[in-house]
């Protein structure tokens, strides 16, 4: 007797391997994604973000205060903790005046601005005069009441505490050693005092000069923000 074999139990067969089959290979493509996207997320974790990077941190806050005198053409600032400006003004018969800018919070500094036209008094003498300076001969002298009134011999400030360079014009800061008269010594901030001369624009106000008790680089601080 003869037997033919039947082939229907090999299709379950089958469709259990391509079952497998299909199976493992959706589980690959499965793992391969969630790979990539863990990949992702570590590459972009990794990188700093703009809010966080040394290029996006907030610049320093500028708490100084700004004194503005159009008048005068000039404009500075100075710590907020010296408070406000009062502006003093002397004046002379028949003459321009002259002003002192106080600060409410700091009896240390003043700055006088002394008009071309004021005449001589007892400060003639002394570099509260003070209306610019200028270069002759590789030298620097300073401009004042007693000597442009009277013709007298200039004032040579030869040995500055500092010279500074600021919007192109030359600013310095003197003591009384700095000052030194043809004829005889000259009257300079005080001792213990420092100041700073600075050549404004204006032929009616033409010079400011900054005096103070306070240390010479914090003089500079304020010098060097000058807008002239």
């Amino acid at each position: 007797m003869k037997y033919v074999k039947s082939e229907r139990g090999a299709l379950p067969v089958l469709v259990a391997i391509l079952a497998i089959v299909v199976v493992a290979v959706v589980g690959v493509a499965v793992y391969n994604v969630n790979k990539s996207r863990q990949t992702d997320t570590q590459t972009v974790s990794a990188s700093p973000s703009p809010a966080n990077s040394p290029a996006a941190a907030a610049s320093p806050v500028d708490n100084r205060k700004t004194y503005t005198n159009d008048e005068f053409g000039l404009t500075f600032k100075y710590p907020s903790e010296y408070g406000e400006v009062t502006l003093v003004k002397d004046t002379q018969p028949n003459a321009g005046p002259r002003f002192t800018g106080q600060f409410a919070g700091n009896a240390k500094l003043r700055f006088i601005v002394t008009s071309a036209s004021y005449g001589e008094d007892e400060g003639s003498y002394l570099i509260k005069t003070f209306r610019g300076h200028y270069e002759s001969g590789g030298k620097t002298y300073y401009k004042w009441a007693h000597y442009q009134n009277t013709g007298a011999t200039p004032v040579l400030i030869g040995n500055p505490v500092k010279t500074l360079s600021v919007g192109g014009r030359k600013v310095l800061i003197v003591n009384d050693s700095s000052m030194v008269h043809i004829d005889g010594p000259a009257k300079g901030p005080g001792p213990g005092n420092v100041a700073g001369l600075v050549n404004l624009g204006g032929s009616t106000y033409p010079g400011v000069v900054f005096i103070t008790s306070m240390p010479a680089d914090e003089l500079e601080q304020i010098l060097s923000s000058l807008k002239i």
